[in-house]
């Protein structure tokens, strides 16, 4: 399982958000999230790996196998902006 585990608490109001459906888009603008890391958890093993260090606000991990691992991908605000981040793991 990949998850986030928060390294900060997050905001006590909670976020705002504002939608505008013109165009056919959606804009929404709301808080910065809070500073968490991505974890890769083995339950069976009792083990836990950070894939990310948590300095950053990361979040929205997912998990796909490959041949020989698994790719990890997540979401890390930056600057204002949102982009996807990745990475390629070995899995014994």
């Amino acid at each position: 399982m990949v998850c986030e585990e928060l390294n900060e608490e997050p905001e006590a109001e909670p976020m705002k958000m504002n939608h505008s459906h013109g165009g056919g888009g959606i804009k929404m603008s709301h808080e910065p999230a809070a500073n968490s890391k991505i974890v890769l958890t083995d339950s069976s093993k009792n083990k836990t790996i950070a894939i990310t260090d948590g300095q950053q606000p990361d979040h929205h991990a997912v998990i796909t196998t490959l041949n020989d691992g698994a790719l990890i991908a997540w979401v890390r605000e930056k600057n204002g902006r949102s982009e996807i981040c990745y990475t390629n793991i070995k899995v014994n």
